[in-house]
């Protein structure tokens, strides 16, 4: 399973997502989604990683991001607080 990982208002809100995603030059960089729902688009903002470790890693350690799920209904359940 790939993880994603997501940002929340302090209401609960959901207002970014974000999953790894290896580009063709052999990196990863992450992809983000608006609220969840807008289609995933690289993001130039965050930094790019030789392995996929090392982006686990530095968004695990920023403190803004969750691990989510998605279901099939498309709604999102939290796996764990990073």
């Amino acid at each position: 399973m790939n993880k994603i990982y997501a940002r929340f208002t302090e209401d609960g809100k959901c207002i970014q997502t974000a999953k790894i995603h290896l580009l063709g030059i052999g990196k990863y960089s992450f992809q983000t989604s608006l609220f969840g729902e807008k289609p995933y688009e690289n993001n130039i903002n965050m930094p790019m990683f030789d392995r996929i470790k090392e982006a686990e890693n530095w968004i695990e350690k920023t403190d803004k991001w969750m691990v989510i799920q998605w279901n099939a209904d498309f709604k999102w359940r939290l796996i764990n607080k990073i």
